[in-house]
């Protein structure tokens, strides 16, 4: 809850609809634009992921990274939380107020 109460203000749904879906909204736009003179696209490959990239760039103020980087370090971190490997000492639990070495 002490989290959620932290991040609330950045992630409001006022904040979203006032703050972040213009920025979102005008990065998806450009980035259509730039992809109209192929005429073709793949729409994971050339468009969602470097959108989602762009947003997440915005969210998090990376705004140095490529999206090529910011996808590589979210994929990373999903495949990280889903342990897709099932290596057991990622799903242990932490001693309460320990954070990895």
């Amino acid at each position: 809850m002490a989290e959620r109460k932290a991040v609330f203000p950045a992630l409001s749904p006022r904040t979203v609809t006032t703050h972040w879906k213009p920025i979102f909204e005008r990065a998806a736009l450009a980035h259509i634009e730039a992809l109209k003179p192929r005429g073709t696209c793949d729409l994971v490959a050339d468009y969602a992921m470097p959108v989602s990239a762009m947003a997440l760039k915005a969210i998090t103020g990376l705004v140095d990274m490529s999206e090529i980087e910011m996808d590589s370090v979210s994929q990373a971190m999903i495949d990280g939380c889903a342990n897709y490997a099932g290596i057991q000492d990622i799903e242990k639990p932490l001693p309460c107020g320990h954070g990895p070495d």
